[in-house]
């Protein structure tokens, strides 16, 4: 007599199990690994933007944006988005900045990718603000969880969001 044996159901289940739990190990570095390339290229782009700053700093004798005198209002503040998507409070679209810096960096990164931190913020901007107090020029870029910022910036871990706020001061003055 030739007798076929086939799998038992046990060994078919612990087959699917090992497959499940294989496939689950490999989704997950996959995913660690697209927000590795994230970061890097995020902060790729925000090295790119500090050497521009500073590159425009060494032509003009000054930082963009360093004022001499107080501005005379008193909400001069705004936010320069450096990439696409964007996202936060009062979004500027500056052609004075865009036509400033054009000289040393494309002004546009369209296949950036906004990294939310916090529920309203998120993306990559010059933080700019001119008014009776202060005139302050500072380079803010977001990061996938507890990343490492570029050397030279602080850097500022949200728990609730899980991402980091990196940012670097060009002009800090108080009036």
């Amino acid at each position: 007599m030739n007798m076929q044996r086939g799998f038992t159901l046990i060994e078919l289940l612990v087959v699917i199990s090992i497959i499940s739990l294989l496939s689950t190990v490999v989704i997950s570095q996959t995913r660690e690994a697209r927000l590795r390339a994230e970061n890097a290229q995020i902060t790729q782009d925000a090295r790119q933007w500090m050497m521009a700053l500073e590159r425009y700093g060494l032509d003009n004798g000054k930082y963009w944006g360093d004022a001499s005198i107080a501005g005379n209002e008193s909400s001069n503040v705004q936010l320069i988005c450096l990439g696409l998507p964007c996202n936060g409070q009062s979004i500027a679209e500056d052609t004075g900045f865009k036509d400033s810096m054009a000289k040393y960096i494309p002004y546009i990164n369209p296949n950036r990718k906004a990294i939310r931190y916090s529920l309203s913020s998120y993306g990559s901007y010059i933080f700019y603000q001119n008014d009776d107090y202060i005139n302050q020029v500072t380079l803010l870029y977001f990061l996938n969880g507890n990343a490492n910022c570029l050397a030279g910036t602080e850097k500022n871990y949200d728990p609730t969001t899980k991402n980091t706020l990196c940012y670097k001061y060009y002009v800090y003055k108080i009036w």
